[in-house]
């Protein structure tokens, strides 16, 4: 059996889903932030590579991922300002359920640090999604 690959919007719907929060702040200078410092604990989001000539470190491959999120449904925006992100239940059951079992415990592991930084920067106060 050959090495198994992980989409990177995988890797980014699990990272969201880790966060435990049904909304996100969508300010993208403060997420490529957070998931730049995230990078630090959680070896997977290494892939997610910046540029570094503009005025903020920007990740074109998480734009990318992101972009298919939005795409998918799995994420969207709030329709009344466009200031967040929306994760609801149907797409964290379809998180929990089709793509967190395809990265192993470690990986999980890591992925739970580094969500806690992006929840950090850009997690809203409203209570915890953990668990559905």
């Amino acid at each position: 059996m050959g090495p198994r690959k992980l989409a990177p919007s995988e890797i980014v719907a699990a990272l969201v889903f880790l966060t435990e929060r049904q909304l996100l702040l969508a300010d993208p200078h403060r997420l490529h932030r957070a998931l730049r410092v995230a990078q630090e604990v959680c070896p997977l989001l290494s892939r997610f590579g910046f540029s570094m000539t503009g005025v903020n470190p920007m990740s074109r491959a998480f734009d990318e991922a992101l972009g298919i999120l939005k795409l998918s449904r799995i994420v969207r925006m709030e329709n009344t300002d466009y200031k967040r992100y929306i994760i609801d239940k149907d797409a964290r059951h379809y998180i929990e359920t089709e793509i967190l079992p395809k990265f192993t415990s470690e990986e999980q592991e890591s992925l739970t640090r580094a969500a806690k930084i992006v929840r950090e920067q850009c997690g809203t106060n409203e209570p915890t999604q953990a668990g559905g």
